[in-house]
C-alpha cells in the first residue's frame, strides 16, 4: 500500500508539531538569539502593568497592557507567551485542514516561527489573534460564511476602536474592496482595486489633513534615523515632501516592497531574510489563490481581508521589520486562502481525471 505522505503529515499534524517545538524554543531562547529591538513593545507593556515605565504612556499600549490585566496575565509573561502561542498554532490548524501542497505546509510551519519571535510576548499584535480565530472559524462553517464579512469588518472596527486607530482604515478598505471584487466577479481586479484604494486614502488624506499620503511616515519616523530599526526603515522613494502626486507614488511603491520583499531582504540578518523569503512565497502563492476566489465567498473574504491589511501597511508600516510582526498573527487568514485553493485545485484534477 502506497502511503501518501501529505495525507499523513496532515491527520497527524506533524508539520505543526514540529513547526510549533521549534517556536517553543524560541520563546525560552529568544533573548539570547534576538537582539534587544525584538523585546521593546513587550517590555513596555509590562512595565506600564508594574508602574517601572519613566516613557509617558502611550494610549493604546496602555489599552492593551489593561487588556493584559483584566485577564490577570499580567507579571505572567512565560504563561502569557505559551498561551499566545498556542492560539497561533490553533488558528494555524484551523487554516491548514484542507492544505494538499508541500508549499502550504511550507509556508504554515514558517508562520509558526514567525509565531515563535513576534507572539509570545505581551504584544498588541498577539491581541489580533483573537479576531483573526472567530473570523477563521465563520469561514470554515459553510452555513455560516455568508456571515463572513460582517464578521470580519465587526472585529476590524473593534479592533480599531479599542485599541489601534488606523484599524479603522482596514475595516473601510475590506469593504470597500469585498464589496467590488464581489460585485465585478473578476479576481483580475485586484490589483487595480488596491491601486483604487490608495487613491482614495489619498483624496482623503488631502481632504481631511491637507497634505500628502507621506505625512503619516514621515510621522512616524521622525527621529528614528539612529535607531536599531533604521537598517529596514521605509524611506520614500521620492524625496518631495508634501507632494500629492509623490505621496501616491511612494504608497504605490511601498506596496510593491511588502509584496515583494527585496528590501527587507537585503537588510541581511536571519530574521530579515527568513522573514523576506516567507513573504515572497506567500505572495506568489496567494495570488494564485485569488485566481479561484470567483464566487467563492469564504476565499473572496480572506483574500480582500489581506488586501486590505496590506495596503493600509503601505500607508502606515514605519519600516518592514514593523510589516512581518505586524502581518504575523494575520497569516493564517493567508494560509486559509491557500489551502481552500488547494482543495479546490485537488477537487478539479480528480474531477477531470
Amino acid at each position: 500500500m502506497k502511503l501518501d505522505l501529505r495525507a499523513f503529515l496532515l491527520r497527524w499534524r506533524l508539520v505543526e508539531l514540529a513547526a510549533g517545538l521549534c517556536a517553543l524554543g524560541l520563546l525560552l531562547r529568544a533573548r539570547a538569539w534576538l537582539p534587544a529591538k525584538y523585546f521593546y513593545d513587550g517590555d513596555y507593556i509590562a512595565a506600564l502593568n508594574n508602574g517601572t515605565t519613566g516613557i509617558h504612556p502611550d494610549a493604546y499600549y496602555r489599552s492593551i497592557a489593561g487588556f493584559y490585566a483584566h485577564l490577570g496575565l499580567d507579571g505572567h509573561p512565560r504563561l502569557t507567551g505559551v498561551l499566545q502561542l498556542a492560539l497561533m498554532v490553533a488558528a494555524i490548524g484551523l487554516a491548514l485542514r484542507n492544505a494538499r501542497r508541500w508549499s502550504t505546509m511550507a509556508v504554515a510551519f514558517g508562520a509558526i516561527v514567525l509565531g515563535g519571535v513576534y507572539l509570545t510576548q505581551y504584544s498588541k499584535d498577539a491581541v489580533v489573534l483573537l479576531l483573526v480565530l472567530p473570523i477563521l472559524v465563520v469561514l470554515r462553517v459553510p452555513e455560516w460564511t455568508p456571515a463572513a464579512p460582517f464578521v470580519a469588518a465587526g472585529a476590524l472596527t473593534l479592533y480599531g476602536a479599542l485599541f489601534r486607530s488606523y484599524w479603522l482604515v482596514i475595516a473601510a478598505l475590506f469593504v470597500t474592496a469585498h464589496v467590488a471584487l464581489r460585485r465585478g466577479r473578476r479576481p483580475v481586479l485586484l490589483l487595480p482595486t488596491a491601486a483604487a484604494m490608495f487613491v482614495i486614502a489619498a483624496a482623503g488624506t488631502l481632504v481631511v489633513r491637507h497634505d500628502s499620503l507621506d505625512t503619516f511616515r514621515a510621522a512616524a519616523n521622525a527621529g528614528r534615523g539612529g535607531s536599531p530599526d533604521a537598517v529596514t526603515l521605509i524611506a520614500p522613494f521620492l524625496d518631495a515632501p508634501h507632494s500629492i502626486s509623490a505621496g501616491l507614488a511612494n504608497a504605490l511603491l511601498t506596496f510593491g516592497a511588502l509584496l515583494v520583499p527585496v528590501p527587507l531582504l537585503l537588510a541581511g540578518g536571519w530574521m530579515h531574510v527568513f522573514g523576506a523569503v516567507l513573504l515572497g512565497a506567500l505572495t506568489v502563492r496567494t495570488f494564485a489563490a485569488a485566481r479561484n476566489s470567483a464566487g467563492d465567498r469564504a476565499l473572496g473574504v480572506a483574500v480582500t481581508l489581506l488586501l486590505a491589511f496590506v495596503v493600509t501597511q503601505a500607508l502606515f508600516a514605519p519600516d518592514y521589520g514593523s510589516h512581518l510582526k505586524h502581518l504575523t498573527p494575520m497569516l493564517p487568514l493567508a494560509i486559509f486562502a491557500l489551502s481552500r485553493a488547494d482543495a479546490k485545485r485537488y477537487a478539479y484534477a480528480r474531477s477531470t481525471a
